[in-house]
C-alpha cells in the first residue's frame, strides 16, 4: 500500500509507536547549519578600513559600507559594489541551502527554518508551501536556523519591538512616507539604510537635515528610558542594571562612579535597554568600535530634554 502522507505522530515528537510499519510517511526535518559567513567576509575584505560586523544583516552592513565610504545611489563604485555583493549573497544562499531546485532536501531546508509543519511529503508540494509565502530571501540567509518573517499580505513584517517605548524612532521614520523602519535593527543601522533609500549622500541638505532631526530624537529616547536627572539614583541603577553591575551600588556617588568607570557606547544602551551592553577594556577600544559602526551619540545634544 502507498504511503498516505506525512506521519503527524512522527513529525511532533520524532518517533511513532508504529515504527516501520505506519502507513504515513516518517520524514526527518533536515538540520539547518549557521553559514561560516565567507562569502560576505571576502566581499567586505575588499574594502580597506571597513570592519565587517558578522553579526548584523549582511544588507545592513553594505548600507553602512556605502555611508563609510560616501557612495551615493548613482556612484559608480557603489554599483560595482552591489553587483559583487549580490554575487555574496547568492553564493551565501547556496552554501545554505544548495543549488539543486529539483532536490526535496533543500526545500525541506527552507521549510524548517520558515516553520512549515509538517514537512510536504513531495517534491511539488514543498515548493508549493515555500512560493505560497510571502518571504524575504536576504531573511533566509541572515536566519538560516529559524525566525524568518513571513507576512500574508506579502508586505515584510516588523520584527518584535525590542520594547514598548520606541515612540521617538518611530516618529521619526514614520516622517519618511515609504520607508519600513525596522525597530528590531540597530537605530543608527536604520538611519544608514534610510539614506540610501533616499539615495542622500553626505553633504546633501536633506540628509543634514534627517540626521539633526535622527539626533534629538537618539536623545530622546535615552531620556525616556534613563531619565534627564543626573542626580536620581534610580537614573544610573537603570544603567548600572544594563551594564550587570551587581549589586546595585548604594549611594548615587557610587553608582555614578561605577558606570562612568566602563568603557560604553551610549548608543549601545539605546539599542539594548534590556541588557548586553559591551564594556571595553579600554577607551581605544571603544573608540575603535565607535568609528566602526558609525555609533555617535551627539554630544551636541546631550542636555536635551524629552
Amino acid at each position: 500500500m502507498p504511503a498516505l502522507g506525512v506521519c503527524p505522530q512522527f513529525a511532533n515528537s520524532g518517533t511513532c509507536t508504529y515504527g516501520a510499519g505506519c502507513q504515513f510517511q516518517h520524514i526527518d526535518r533536515p538540520e539547518v547549519h549557521n553559514p561560516t559567513g565567507a562569502n560576505f567576509s571576502t566581499f567586505f575584505a575588499n574594502y580597506a578600513g571597513f570592519q565587517h560586523n558578522p553579526g548584523n544583516s549582511a544588507i545592513l552592513e553594505f548600507y553602512r559600507l556605502c555611508d563609510f565610504n560616501h557612495w551615493d545611489r548613482d556612484d559608480p563604485e557603489r554599483e560595482r559594489a552591489h553587483k559583487a555583493f549580490k554575487d555574496a549573497l547568492v553564493k551565501e544562499f547556496n552554501d545554505i541551502y544548495g543549488t539543486d531546485e529539483k532536490d526535496i532536501n533543500s526545500w525541506h531546508k527552507i521549510c524548517t527554518v520558515v516553520n512549515i509543519d509538517p514537512l510536504p511529503d513531495t517534491l511539488r508540494k514543498a515548493r508549493d508551501a515555500v512560493l505560497s509565502k510571502h518571504i524575504n530571501l536576504v531573511d533566509l540567509v541572515d536566519h538560516p536556523t529559524g525566525h524568518v518573517i513571513r507576512s500574508p499580505a506579502g508586505r515584510r513584517k516588523k520584527y518584535k519591538k525590542r520594547r514598548s517605548n520606541t515612540t521617538q524612532f518611530t516618529v521619526f521614520f514614520d516622517d519618511y512616507p515609504g520607508f519600513d523602519y525596522d525597530p528590531g535593527n540597530s537605530a543608527i543601522l536604520e538611519f544608514y539604510r534610510l539614506c540610501d533609500f533616499y539615495g542622500w549622500d553626505r553633504d546633501d541638505p536633506d540628509r543634514e537635515e534627517a540626521h539633526q532631526a535622527f539626533k534629538d530624537a537618539l536623545v530622546q529616547e535615552f531620556n525616556d528610558i534613563y531619565g534627564t536627572d543626573e542626580n536620581d539614583i534610580d537614573s544610573w541603577h537603570k544603567i548600572c542594571t544594563v551594564l550587570d553591575i551587581d549589586p546595585l551600588p548604594d549611594t548615587l556617588q557610587e553608582a555614578r562612579d561605577e558606570v562612568l568607570s566602563k568603557h560604553i557606547n551610549i548608543v549601545d544602551l539605546v539599542d539594548n535597554p534590556g541588557g548586553h551592553v559591551t564594556s571595553f577594556e579600554s577607551l581605544e577600544d571603544l573608540r575603535e568600535y565607535t568609528v566602526d559602526e558609525g555609533k555617535y551619540f551627539p554630544a551636541e545634544n546631550a542636555k536635551q530634554k524629552a
